[in-house]
Protein backbone atom coordinates (compact mmCIF):
# COMPACT_ATOMS: atom_id res chain seq x y z
CA UNK A 1 0.00 0.00 0.00
CA UNK A 2 1.42 3.38 -1.02
CA UNK A 3 1.59 6.47 1.16
CA UNK A 4 -1.03 8.08 -1.07
CA UNK A 5 -3.43 5.17 -0.60
CA UNK A 6 -2.94 5.32 3.14
CA UNK A 7 -3.70 9.04 3.10
CA UNK A 8 -6.92 8.61 1.07
CA UNK A 9 -8.20 5.94 3.46
CA UNK A 10 -7.59 8.17 6.46
CA UNK A 11 -8.75 11.49 5.02
CA UNK A 12 -12.26 11.34 6.60
CA UNK A 13 -10.59 11.12 10.02
CA UNK A 14 -8.65 14.38 9.58
CA UNK A 15 -9.82 17.90 10.37
CA UNK A 16 -7.11 19.38 8.19
CA UNK A 17 -4.25 18.10 6.00
CA UNK A 18 -0.88 19.85 5.90
CA UNK A 19 1.59 19.59 3.01
CA UNK A 20 5.12 20.88 2.85
CA UNK A 21 6.58 22.32 -0.35
CA UNK A 22 8.28 18.97 -0.96
CA UNK A 23 4.89 17.20 -0.90
CA UNK A 24 3.44 19.15 -3.82
CA UNK A 25 2.83 15.99 -5.88
CA UNK A 26 0.65 14.50 -3.13
CA UNK A 27 -1.18 17.80 -2.73
CA UNK A 28 -1.90 17.93 -6.47
CA UNK A 29 -3.26 14.37 -6.36
CA UNK A 30 -5.64 15.41 -3.61
CA UNK A 31 -6.94 18.29 -5.71
CA UNK A 32 -7.15 16.30 -8.96
CA UNK A 33 -9.17 13.53 -7.31
CA UNK A 34 -11.78 16.06 -6.24
CA UNK A 35 -11.14 16.18 -2.51
CA UNK A 36 -12.27 19.52 -1.11
CA UNK A 37 -11.28 19.73 2.53
CA UNK A 38 -9.24 21.92 4.87
CA UNK A 39 -5.74 21.93 3.41
CA UNK A 40 -2.64 23.91 4.24
CA UNK A 41 -0.16 24.09 1.36
CA UNK A 42 2.57 24.89 1.74
CA UNK A 43 3.02 25.01 5.49
CA UNK A 44 4.73 28.11 6.81
CA UNK A 45 8.47 27.94 7.43
CA UNK A 46 7.87 29.31 10.92
CA UNK A 47 6.11 26.67 13.05
CA UNK A 48 4.46 29.41 15.11
CA UNK A 49 2.46 30.45 12.02
CA UNK A 50 1.01 27.01 11.32
CA UNK A 51 -1.89 27.12 13.85
CA UNK A 52 -3.20 30.29 12.17
CA UNK A 53 -2.91 28.57 8.77
CA UNK A 54 -4.90 25.61 10.03
CA UNK A 55 -7.64 27.80 11.50
CA UNK A 56 -7.97 29.77 8.27
CA UNK A 57 -8.10 26.58 6.17
CA UNK A 58 -10.86 25.13 8.36
CA UNK A 59 -12.83 28.38 8.41
CA UNK A 60 -12.60 28.69 4.62
CA UNK A 61 -13.80 25.09 4.21
CA UNK A 62 -16.77 25.65 6.53
CA UNK A 63 -17.76 28.77 4.59
CA UNK A 64 -17.64 26.94 1.28
CA UNK A 65 -19.22 23.64 2.23
CA UNK A 66 -21.76 23.94 5.00
CA UNK A 67 -24.55 25.21 2.70
CA UNK A 68 -23.84 22.79 -0.15
CA UNK A 69 -25.65 19.70 1.18
CA UNK A 70 -27.32 18.10 -1.83
CA UNK A 71 -29.15 14.73 -2.15
CA UNK A 72 -27.64 11.88 -4.18
CA UNK A 73 -24.08 12.94 -3.43
CA UNK A 74 -21.08 10.88 -4.40
CA UNK A 75 -19.18 9.07 -1.65
CA UNK A 76 -16.47 11.73 -1.77
CA UNK A 77 -18.99 14.57 -1.56
CA UNK A 78 -20.77 12.79 1.28
CA UNK A 79 -17.53 12.49 3.22
CA UNK A 80 -16.83 16.16 2.61
CA UNK A 81 -20.26 17.20 3.88
CA UNK A 82 -19.89 15.05 7.00
CA UNK A 83 -16.49 16.61 7.57
CA UNK A 84 -17.94 20.11 7.15
CA UNK A 85 -20.68 19.33 9.66
CA UNK A 86 -18.21 17.85 12.14
CA UNK A 87 -15.93 20.86 11.85
CA UNK A 88 -18.79 23.29 12.25
CA UNK A 89 -19.85 21.50 15.44
CA UNK A 90 -16.27 21.51 16.72
CA UNK A 91 -15.75 25.16 15.86
CA UNK A 92 -19.06 26.07 17.46
CA UNK A 93 -19.42 29.87 17.45
CA UNK A 94 -16.92 30.22 14.60
CA UNK A 95 -19.26 28.31 12.30
CA UNK A 96 -22.10 30.67 13.22
CA UNK A 97 -19.82 33.68 12.73
CA UNK A 98 -19.29 32.87 9.06
CA UNK A 99 -23.07 32.75 8.45
CA UNK A 100 -23.45 36.30 9.79
CA UNK A 101 -24.49 38.97 7.28
CA UNK A 102 -25.26 42.68 7.87
CA UNK A 103 -28.27 42.25 5.57
CA UNK A 104 -29.89 40.17 8.33
CA UNK A 105 -29.18 42.61 11.15
CA UNK A 106 -32.36 43.86 12.80
CA UNK A 107 -31.52 47.49 12.11
CA UNK A 108 -31.21 46.77 8.38
CA UNK A 109 -34.46 44.82 8.00
CA UNK A 110 -37.71 46.30 6.70
CA UNK A 111 -40.04 47.23 9.61
CA UNK A 112 -42.41 44.28 9.13
CA UNK A 113 -39.57 41.76 8.93
CA UNK A 114 -37.88 43.35 11.94
CA UNK A 115 -41.03 42.98 14.01
CA UNK A 116 -41.39 39.36 12.93
CA UNK A 117 -37.78 38.64 13.91
CA UNK A 118 -38.21 40.30 17.29
CA UNK A 119 -41.38 38.30 17.89
CA UNK A 120 -39.53 35.07 17.12
CA UNK A 121 -36.77 36.02 19.55
CA UNK A 122 -39.34 36.99 22.19
CA UNK A 123 -41.18 33.68 21.79
CA UNK A 124 -37.97 31.67 22.20
CA UNK A 125 -36.95 33.75 25.21
CA UNK A 126 -40.38 33.20 26.77
CA UNK A 127 -39.99 29.43 26.36
CA UNK A 128 -36.57 29.66 28.05
CA UNK A 129 -37.99 31.54 31.04
CA UNK A 130 -40.91 29.14 31.42
CA UNK A 131 -38.65 26.09 31.29
CA UNK A 132 -35.61 27.44 33.14
CA UNK A 133 -36.49 26.22 36.62
CA UNK A 134 -38.18 23.00 35.52
CA UNK A 135 -36.14 19.95 36.52
CA UNK A 136 -34.95 17.90 34.85
CA UNK A 137 -34.98 19.93 31.64
CA UNK A 138 -32.04 19.39 29.34
CA UNK A 139 -33.90 21.28 26.62
CA UNK A 140 -33.19 24.65 28.23
CA UNK A 141 -29.55 24.73 27.13
CA UNK A 142 -30.60 23.96 23.56
CA UNK A 143 -33.14 26.79 23.67
CA UNK A 144 -30.56 29.22 25.06
CA UNK A 145 -28.11 28.24 22.31
CA UNK A 146 -30.85 28.69 19.72
CA UNK A 147 -31.74 32.12 21.07
CA UNK A 148 -28.11 33.23 21.29
CA UNK A 149 -27.39 32.11 17.72
CA UNK A 150 -30.44 33.91 16.31
CA UNK A 151 -29.71 37.02 18.38
CA UNK A 152 -26.10 37.02 17.20
CA UNK A 153 -27.07 36.68 13.55
CA UNK A 154 -29.57 39.52 14.01
CA UNK A 155 -26.98 41.66 15.85
CA UNK A 156 -29.34 42.01 18.79
CA UNK A 157 -28.02 44.56 21.27
CA UNK A 158 -27.94 44.06 25.02
CA UNK A 159 -30.49 46.86 25.43
CA UNK A 160 -32.86 45.06 23.04
CA UNK A 161 -32.40 41.82 24.97
CA UNK A 162 -33.17 43.68 28.19
CA UNK A 163 -36.32 45.12 26.60
CA UNK A 164 -37.47 41.61 25.67
CA UNK A 165 -36.88 40.43 29.23
CA UNK A 166 -38.60 43.39 30.90
CA UNK A 167 -41.60 43.20 28.58
CA UNK A 168 -42.01 39.51 29.39
CA UNK A 169 -41.67 40.16 33.13
CA UNK A 170 -44.30 42.91 32.85
CA UNK A 171 -46.70 40.50 31.13
CA UNK A 172 -46.08 37.85 33.78
CA UNK A 173 -46.58 40.40 36.57
CA UNK A 174 -49.95 41.45 35.16
CA UNK A 175 -51.06 37.81 34.90
CA UNK A 176 -49.96 37.03 38.46
CA UNK A 177 -51.84 40.04 39.79
CA UNK A 178 -54.98 38.96 37.94
CA UNK A 179 -54.62 35.59 39.65
CA UNK A 180 -54.13 37.29 43.01
CA UNK A 181 -50.56 36.04 43.38
CA UNK A 182 -47.36 37.86 44.32
CA UNK A 183 -44.92 38.71 41.55
CA UNK A 184 -41.88 38.42 43.86
CA UNK A 185 -40.89 35.21 42.10
CA UNK A 186 -40.10 37.20 38.96
CA UNK A 187 -36.92 38.50 40.59
CA UNK A 188 -35.51 34.98 40.29
CA UNK A 189 -35.67 35.21 36.51
CA UNK A 190 -32.80 37.67 36.51
CA UNK A 191 -30.70 34.50 36.57
CA UNK A 192 -32.20 33.53 33.22
CA UNK A 193 -31.32 36.92 31.77
CA UNK A 194 -27.75 36.69 33.08
CA UNK A 195 -27.34 33.21 31.58
CA UNK A 196 -28.59 34.31 28.15
CA UNK A 197 -26.45 37.46 28.22
CA UNK A 198 -23.39 35.34 29.06
CA UNK A 199 -24.01 33.12 26.03
CA UNK A 200 -24.57 36.08 23.74
CA UNK A 201 -21.58 38.04 25.04
CA UNK A 202 -19.35 35.04 24.40
CA UNK A 203 -20.49 34.94 20.77
CA UNK A 204 -19.81 38.66 20.33
CA UNK A 205 -16.45 38.31 22.09
CA UNK A 206 -15.33 35.58 19.73
CA UNK A 207 -16.54 37.47 16.67
CA UNK A 208 -14.57 40.58 17.69
CA UNK A 209 -11.46 38.45 18.23
CA UNK A 210 -11.91 36.93 14.78
CA UNK A 211 -12.48 40.27 13.04
CA UNK A 212 -9.40 41.79 14.65
CA UNK A 213 -7.00 39.24 13.20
Amino acid sequence: MTDWQSLVERLPQFDCVLFSQEQEVCYRQLVEQGWVMPVVYPIAPDLADIPAQIEEAIARFVRQQIHQHQPNRSDTADSQYKLATKLQERLGYLGVFYKRSPDQFLRNLPPAQREQQLKQLSDIYRSIVLAYFAKPNADVNRKIDEFASLAFLADLSMSQLLEIHLKLMEDFSKQLKIEGRSDDILADYRITLIDVIAHLCEMYRRSIAKESR
